[in-house]
């Protein structure tokens, strides 16, 4: 499996975690969900250092920096769909997606 590709797929996991918290994901401080894409990481036997921790983390910190105006592209083209409605899993995909599209040159 490619790097990049691990990357997306354990920083969509770390969203999808970061999901279930009390807490609104706005408000999240940095070092929580860096601690939660630790955990995620670790379950995958990917150590802190490795290539693929570094692409995870950079799109989990982004994703929440701009979580603002990429949720706003969701809401804007998911017409005939409330956002409320949207499963988290998917919406965790659609934001690494959307993060990628709208901010990287990917």
């Amino acid at each position: 499996m490619g790097m990049r590709r691990k990357g997306r797929e354990v920083a969509t996991q770390t969203l999808y975690s970061i999901e279930f918290l009390d807490n609104d994901i706005r408000l999240l401080p940095e070092e929580s969900a860096l601690k939660i894409l630790e955990g995620v990481a670790a379950d995958k036997e990917i150590l802190p250092e490795n290539q693929i921790f570094e692409f995870a983390s950079d799109i989990v910190r982004n994703v929440l920096i701009h979580i603002d105006p990429i949720d706003e592209k969701i809401k804007v083209h998911s017409t005939n769909w409330s956002f409320d409605r949207i499963a988290k899993l998917d919406l965790s995909v659609l934001r690494v997606a959307v993060f990628e599209l709208l901010y990287t040159e990917t």
